[in-house]
């Protein structure tokens, strides 16, 4: 299954601006893969915690983009 390399991937990126992009691509994935998973997996409350929090989160991209707004 692909969860657990997406997991491991998020343990191991460094916490840097310029792995927001692939932490935020990473977090995307593993929240269209729990579309597919059970409703009653117990994985799926903690990928739609951290969907949640990641895409609320601004990233580097958005702050340099977007400083005044």
């Amino acid at each position: 299954m692909l969860l657990p390399v997406f997991e491991q991937c998020l343990s191991d990126a460094p916490a840097t601006a310029s792995y927001d992009a692939l932490r935020q691509s990473v977090v995307i994935l593993m929240g269209t893969l729990a579309k597919h998973l059970d409703v009653d997996n117990p994985k799926v409350k903690p990928i739609v915690g951290l969907l949640i929090e990641t895409l609320s989160t601004p990233s580097q991209q958005v702050d340099t983009l977007y400083p005044h707004v």
